[in-house]
């Protein structure tokens, strides 16, 4: 038989032979049972104890006398109840009635066991992390330190973005001659009211005509015109151009660039040819050596 510690909750075993648990808990050395001899319901249940007769005198008439007599006390051990008196009839006196002294004792200093109840056992102690990885609980040095090391985390992202700025806008000459970056550039310096070097692609502009002949009313002159466009993404300055004149072998025999103020003959209305628009070179030429006999445009 087992019962449960009052003191750990943990199962003891009880002696099979006395039916009591032992006076010290093993596991906890908590008092399950005073020291006094003390016995079990168990026992008494087992073995009960014989009450002793006792001679009863009766005190009467003798009409009185020859009456039943009266009901004696009957014990009965009803598990952990007293022991229960049966009344005598009205018409019966006693004067006293002596009871076994051992078989009060015994009933008196009988312990009443606590029933068998299915505690559930305390959770186990969680075993405590070592100091090293225990965190310590935030205090107003470490709220301070949050803060301060937020600040210099923007700090730190607010000088790297400005230093980005910086070598975009120092170096924008160079990255606005690359199709990637200008986008980017006329954006940013249309927010800072910077200025980007003109774009400048020869390749996209488009002869749409030319010709070369002599010039009538100057004889010995020759007067060269061509017509070309902007196809470029972007409005670009105005290019220079080159005509090259060339014999029958394909050698050339005279060649000269020539400024947009020359081959317009004027100053241009804008520092830029937009993209689109077109316009008009006109060139007057002394007439070189009569071995050239064709011409070549390009821009510059």
């Amino acid at each position: 038989m087992f019962i449960n510690c009052k003191h750990c909750g943990s199962l003891v075993a009880t002696d099979p032979a006395t039916d009591q648990p032992p006076e010290r808990c093993p596991r906890c050395r908590g008092v399950l049972r005073s020291a006094a001899p003390q016995v079990s319901v168990a026992s008494l249940l087992k073995t009960p104890t014989p009450v002793a007769d006792v001679a009863v005198p009766v005190v009467g008439t003798p009409a009185e006398q020859q009456a039943p007599p009266p009901a004696t006390r009957a014990s009965s051990i009803r598990g952990q109840d007293d022991l229960v008196e049966t009344p005598a009839p009205a018409d019966a006196t006693v004067d006293r009635v002596a009871v076994d002294d051992t078989a009060a004792d015994v009933t008196a200093t009988a312990p009443v066991e606590p029933p068998l109840t299915a505690e559930i056992p305390p959770p186990a102690p969680t075993r405590a992390s070592p100091s090293f990885a225990r965190r310590a609980a935030p205090g107003p040095f470490d709220a301070r330190m949050r803060r301060q090391h937020r600040i210099l985390s923007g700090a730190v992202v607010a000088l790297t973005l400005l230093l980005g700025l910086q070598v975009l806008l120092a170096d924008r000459a160079r990255l606005a001659s690359d199709p990637g970056w200008r986008p980017t550039l006329a954006r940013l310096c249309g927010v800072l009211r910077c200025s980007l070097p003109p774009w400048r692609e020869p390749t996209a502009l488009t002869v749409l005509a030319r010709d070369v002949r002599p010039d009538g009313a100057r004889p010995g002159q020759l007067l060269a015109t061509a017509t070309f466009r902007n196809d470029a993404r972007w409005a670009q300055a105005w290019p220079r151009l080159r005509l090259t004149l060339s014999d029958v072998d394909g050698r050339a025999v005279g060649t000269r660039v020539f400024t947009a103020h020359e081959y317009l003959d004027t100053a241009p209305a804008q520092p830029t040819l937009a993209v689109g628009d077109s316009a008009d070179a006109r060139l007057r030429l002394v007439e070189p050596d009569a071995r050239a006999v064709s011409f070549a445009f390009d821009f510059l």
